[in-house]
């Protein structure tokens, strides 16, 4: 008589979508020790031996290119029997933050509190619910740098008191690296003002030619202003 595992391998070599949705659900569960809280990357479907990563940007979606061996490597190590044979990342817009080390009791599989579906992470609510919230967050946060990119929490807090220091500081980030991203494929200077706007908090009339070409990289100044 077969033994129970015996049968179950059985049953996942024939039924695919199963085999890629356990895999995942592994893959989410190591997650934590892949990534060591350093990659605003998260696994959002394994299929066909593609395993899809969502990133919290562009910057980060090619950001991720770079690490794509690195993370194969780590998850093959953890789970020998998942086979990643190539990584595909997409922007998104919200990855939840990883903790580092061995997954623990706050990174187990939960029910989302607004969805009902079941998920692995912390807190109460699923990546798709958080994205929603976050979005939310994340667009008052936008139109106020949209308005005054040298803006720092100090200046908004009042304005915005449901929005934290940290997430700000880190939507400003993901916005300055979002600007300096694009500016390398499209230069262009009035984006430029606005990212060193955003990296020094310099109002317009503190921005000069001084200024503009100690923050930028030289390579994209020589793009920019030709000198």
């Amino acid at each position: 008589m077969n033994s129970l595992g015996e049968i179950l391998r059985r049953l996942l070599g024939k039924n695919y979508q199963l085999r890629d949705g356990l895999a995942l659900e592994t893959l989410k569960n190591i997650w934590p020790q892949v990534a060591a809280g350093n990659l605003k990357l998260q696994p959002c479907a394994y299929k066909n031996k593609t395993l899809f990563l969502a990133a919290a940007s562009a910057a980060w979606a090619q950001q991720g290119q770079y690490f794509q061996q690195v993370i194969i490597d780590k998850c093959q190590a953890l789970c020998p029997q998942i086979v990643i044979k190539e990584i595909k990342i997409k922007a998104t817009g919200y990855v939840e933050p990883q903790k580092s080390g061995a997954a623990d009791n706050s990174y187990q599989q939960k029910i989302c509190a607004v969805c009902g579906q079941k998920f692995w992470g912390g807190g109460n609510i699923c990546i798709l619910c958080q994205n929603k919230k976050d979005r939310k967050i994340d667009a008052e946060i936008l139109r106020c740098l949209d308005e005054a990119p040298w803006a720092r929490y100090r200046d908004i807090k009042d304005a915005l008191p449901q929005i934290g220091e940290a997430r700000f500081n880190s939507a400003r980030a993901d916005l300055q690296e979002e600007i300096l991203f694009w500016l390398w494929r499209a230069p262009e200077k009035s984006a430029a003002v606005k990212y060193i706007m955003l990296k020094t908090g310099f109002t317009p009339d503190k921005i000069n030619d001084n200024i503009i070409k100690e923050q930028l990289p030289k390579k994209l100044h020589k793009l920019l202003y030709g000198n």
